[in-house]
């Protein structure tokens, strides 16, 4: 079995279902830099896996890491999902060195035109490790833009539909109106029009600009924010000092529940200030759900039909979120919602797995 080297930055569930996946194929030593981010709570993160992975922040995975990269040319091919941490460029400079065939990842990314001295060494170093890459997996056409900005020919760029759904997470068709109603009660909500959003409660989510768009649309729908973090305090002075009686904030929930709140909506909104991706986007659009965001998501832009889909607004304008919601709030959103199911389907965790073995059975022999 074909032995390949994974390093990734957190056990983040959508990279240990792809690692899963993939270990039923070769033989994988996954290394992971942190266990967790410190902006996410702490159950997001996978503790155990069906195949083996290190943590570089304890002695012992650090121990293998270190005998790992000192017989390098035990390997087949390092696939670097985070190939701009530390550890990993190190890896990298030893497979470059030794003639060890290595992929680099693009889950998303906006590409960075500051003509600042750090920023232009930063971008030789990019340059220099992305065109040394034997494939460059991009998430999408923004991912595959900025390899190709950075020097990647196109025939080492592929595109492998960046996801953390299954394909039973998708729902075959709209939720009716009475289903919906049902789990709102299960839920405790009230059972009126409701717009939800997603994401940890940090700054870059922009989810002050969302309660500050939504002034004038309380007496007409509820909002929902779930997520939880550091920003709870704040987003509750708000919402007293605005008077709002349908605003619900709720904390970190499990995969489970958060897909019963999608489906009990009609509306999902991320007023981001900046997202590489935003897999919120897919997973509210596997609930059929139609779409506002904002021109700075690249989910957003790679996957919502402005018009069709939902809609994109520029980032920090409350009063331009305000009318879309408004807007939606008012049409029968049916048929926004069977185009995100459409447009969804193949944005899974399966098609990746399909794809990168495809990928990698282009370079390594089995």
């Amino acid at each position: 079995m074909s032995r390949i080297l994974v390093l990734a930055s957190f056990p983040a569930p959508y990279r240990a279902d792809v690692f899963s996946g993939l270990s039923k194929e070769y033989d994988l030593d996954v290394f992971f830099g942190l266990t967790k981010d410190d902006d996410r709570n702490e159950d997001f993160y996978v503790k155990s896996s069906q195949f083996s992975f290190y943590s570089l922040g304890d002695g012992a995975g650090r121990l293998f890491f270190d005998e790992c990269i000192k017989n390098i040319r035990r390997y087949d091919l390092v696939l670097a999902y985070d190939w701009y941490l530390p550890f990993a460029r190190k890896v990298l400079i030893k497979c470059i060195v030794c003639h060890i065939p290595y992929f680099v990842n693009c889950d998303g990314a906006f590409i960075d035109n500051n003509k600042s001295i750090k920023s232009l060494i930063k971008n030789i170093g990019k340059k220099f490790y992305i065109r040394n890459a034997n494939m460059c997996l991009a998430s999408g056409k923004y991912a595959a833009d900025y390899f190709r900005h950075y020097g990647a020919r196109d025939n080492k760029i592929t595109i492998h539909n960046f996801s953390s759904l299954h394909r039973d997470d998708i729902i075959p068709e709209p939720i009716d109106n009475y289903s919906k109603g049902e789990l709102r009660k299960r839920l405790g909500l009230k059972n009126i029009k409701t717009v939800i959003s997603v994401g940890q409660f940090i700054p870059r989510k922009g989810f002050d600009v969302l309660l500050e768009a939504w002034d004038g649309l309380d007496n007409q729908a509820q909002l929902v924010i779930v997520g939880g973090g550091k920003e709870r305090s704040k987003y509750d002075k708000s919402i007293a000092e605005k008077g709002y009686k349908n605003v619900v904030l709720i904390d970190f929930v499990d995969k489970k529940k958060i897909f019963e709140y999608y489906k009990a909506s009609d509306l999902f909104v991320l007023p981001t200030r900046e997202d590489i991706w935003g897999l919120v986007i897919n997973e509210a659009m596997a609930c059929g759900l139609p779409i506002i965001t904002t021109d700075h998501c690249i989910a957003g832009l790679e996957l919502v039909k402005n018009g069709l889909g939902g809609y994109i607004v520029p980032i920090d304008n409350s009063e331009i979120l305000h009318d879309r919601i408004k807007q939606c709030l008012s049409y029968d959103l049916c048929s926004m919602s069977k185009n995100n199911l459409e447009t969804i389907k193949d944005y899974t965790i399966e098609h990746i797995i399909e794809c990168h073995i495809r990928d990698i059975d282009k370079v390594i022999v089995r």
